[in-house]
């Protein structure tokens, strides 16, 4: 299963080009209130995804607000939203 479209533009934005959430509401037209709750989304569906496969570093997660400590390397195969065969960079 895949993020849909809407939550993944907005979280890969934020997160993985380091724009704040203003400057992502005004890249998507957005009001900022919808914005940052397509990236809480986001990360919450990220999270239910993982807990089968790190429960213990899920729950850790849950009460981190910095983005630095949300990365954690994710082998291919086992990437459970971009899905096998494609390549991660650590």
């Amino acid at each position: 299963m895949q993020l849909p479209d809407t939550l993944r533009v907005a979280y890969g934005m934020y997160a993985l080009s380091d724009m704040s959430i203003a400057d992502v509401a005004i890249a998507l037209r957005l009001k900022p209130a919808a914005a940052k709750s397509r990236i809480f989304r986001a990360r919450a569906a990220m999270r239910d995804r993982l807990r089968g496969v790190w429960p213990k570093h899920v729950e850790r997660t849950a009460a981190i607000s910095t983005r630095e400590d949300l990365f954690v390397p994710v082998p291919a195969a086992a990437h459970p939203v971009f899905g096998a065969g494609r390549a991660t960079t650590a």
